[in-house]
């Protein structure tokens, strides 16, 4: 039975394990809110430069107890720049949270998403850590930067094929997190 979890009841208790393992006191930078949309629709057939900002949360629930380790589900919406709003998902299989060094580790480092657009179209890929490890502040903010390769779309985005890197701040004890993604598309011609 998987019972989901937040892995901090309260900032008090990081703070407390932050200052037994002699924890830093400089925050890593955040992310903006998402910037404000600017959707236009992608033509059928060529390559697209693609930018886009999400905002989203993350859900952590215990994937094995001996050892423990969770996983992590996030889902996130945003503006694609001339592709429109969308919803991606995507879950983090199997991590470690290591509160004395400040770090997650990624026991599992690629995994698939899906994105759906406000068009209904699909775009599906797969995410890779080019590491094992996410550090953390002494608050729970991280930075971490993720390789996307879309692999199939369908709907206008049928055939869509492209690369792409995210650049993923978030903090783990609110739960909250931001993308900003960019890469090159290529949609299969009419």
């Amino acid at each position: 039975m998987s019972r989901r979890i937040r892995p901090f009841p309260s900032l008090a208790a990081l703070v407390a394990a932050c200052a037994l393992a002699g924890c830093a006191d400089r925050p890593l930078p955040t992310a903006s809110a998402a910037a404000a949309p600017r959707a236009a629709s992608a033509a059928s057939g060529g390559r697209l430069h693609v930018r886009g900002d999400f905002t989203g949360t993350q859900t952590w629930s215990v994937a094995s107890t001996s050892p423990l380790l969770y996983r992590v589900e996030q889902t996130a919406t945003g503006t694609i720049e001339r592709v429109g709003e969308a919803t991606v998902v995507w879950a983090v299989p199997q991590v470690r949270l290591d509160l004395l060094r400040r770090r997650v580790e990624i026991l599992t480092p690629a995994w698939t998403i899906a994105m759906t657009l406000a068009n209904g179209a699909t775009i599906a890929g797969r995410y890779t850590f080019p590491g094992s490890t996410i550090h953390l502040d002494p608050f729970g903010n991280y930075t971490a930067i993720a390789r996307l390769e879309v692999t199939s779309g369908t709907g206008s985005m049928a055939g869509a094929r492209g690369k792409g890197t995210g650049v993923i701040r978030g903090n783990i004890v609110s739960g909250r997190f931001t993308v900003r993604l960019e890469g090159e598309a290529e949609l299969a011609q009419p």
